[in-house]
């Protein structure tokens, strides 16, 4: 990710889900996948929600009616919010 690219609307859905799936799981304390995560949040969170059209909700997290996803650490609310993993092995 550079902060000289824009993504359309689908490629930010699919990064909000790792996003999320990162920040809610054991996957945080792999550093690659926490880069990942401390970047999205510092240099493309604003420009997604802008996107997304997502609105500030409760917990400091903003939800994208339009999409029908939540950005933030711990989606709630609906499963298409992240990935979820069976297995990490």
């Amino acid at each position: 990710m550079s902060e000289w690219r824009k993504f359309d609307p689908i490629e930010y859905v699919e990064m909000v889900r790792l996003y999320n799936t990162i920040g809610n799981s054991d996957l945080i304390s792999i550093d690659y996948y926490r880069m990942y995560y401390h970047i999205f949040m510092v240099m493309y969170v604003k420009d997604v929600g802008k996107s997304l059209d997502a609105k500030l909700m409760k917990g400091m997290s903003m939800y994208s009616k339009k999409y029908n996803i939540w950005i933030g650490d711990r989606p709630f609310g609906n499963s298409n919010s992240s990935y979820d993993i069976d297995n990490i092995d």
